[in-house]
């Protein structure tokens, strides 16, 4: 099986943005900090997010990218304004 050649728009340059999370999640990022785990949240939230995306089969993994440059064109877009 060959693995999907996979096209990527070039993105945006990243802005801040906030994720909304309840008190419990923030407390766990928080202790998974306080471990050493990571230097930051973002830090921290980008290996969780990147060890979930290796996981996806090759069918998922194509519709996480199709969604991503979906996403990422709409925030170039809004840059663009």
């Amino acid at each position: 099986m060959t693995t999907p050649t996979v096209t990527k728009a070039k993105a945006p340059k990243p802005y801040p943005a906030n994720v909304r999370v309840d008190s419990h999640i923030r407390n766990q990022i928080n202790a998974l900090l306080n471990l050493g785990l990571a230097d930051s949240a973002r830090d921290l939230l980008e290996t969780l997010v990147q060890m979930e995306i290796e996981r996806l089969n090759q069918d998922e993994l194509k519709r996480y990218t199709d969604m991503l440059d979906i996403l990422e064109a709409k925030d170039a877009m809004k840059q663009r304004k």
